[in-house]
């Protein structure tokens, strides 16, 4: 039986926090299947939403979140899919 795992980060102040965002991204992609990058086109917005598809176990998967959740403004939940 197959089970996704979907995270979902919000990142506030983007041009500060992506930068960060990324480091830990590119630390644990060995476990980042797809990526999918989204933000507001308007100059006074400065918010992102990030969705990944992660093929990582348990532990894996919530160092990731821990990681990401220890950043003021990146705030990071996961949805489990189990077919």
């Amino acid at each position: 039986m197959p089970t996704y795992r979907i995270v979902g980060i919000s990142v506030n102040n983007r041009k500060v926090n992506s930068i960060k965002l990324q480091e830990i991204l590119s630390k644990h992609g060995h476990i980042i299947r797809a990526r999918l990058g989204l933000h507001e086109t308007k100059q006074e917005e400065d918010f992102g939403l990030i969705i990944l598809h992660i093929d990582g176990k348990g532990e894996e998967s919530k160092s990731l979140l821990d990681e990401i959740n220890s950043v003021d403004g990146l705030t990071a939940k996961e949805m489990v899919l189990e077919n």
